[in-house]
């Protein structure tokens, strides 16, 4: 899975396993869209993964398991909130709207 929300409403709850994308995760891809990935358990593995991207909203949501990413970038309607769990990013974080509660 590659994209969620691309030109509609998706979503996306992981309760365990790996998930591994090789590339870019997008979240919310065009305007009036929105993507989310909810993180409650297992593995996610990405090159980037990109929240809002090109006007859509996109959120990631950790709760538990282990997220490693390359890039992290959150556009002006892009989050990520962390309640739990590890998460690793490798290079760089880019975007204002990252959440650590």
């Amino acid at each position: 899975m590659k994209y969620l929300g691309y030109s509609r409403t998706g979503s996306f709850t992981q309760t365990g396993g790996t998930h591994t994308v090789n590339g870019t995760v997008y979240l919310g891809d065009g305007a009036s869209t929105k993507g989310t990935y909810v993180l409650a358990d297992g593995q996610l593995t990405a090159g980037t993964e990109y929240a809002g991207y090109s006007g859509g909203i996109g959120s990631i949501a950790q709760g538990g398991g282990y997220n490693s990413v390359g890039a992290l970038i959150l556009d002006n309607s892009g989050t990520y909130t962390l309640t739990g769990g590890t998460l690793t990013v490798i290079g760089q974080v880019t975007g204002h709207r990252a959440s650590r509660r």
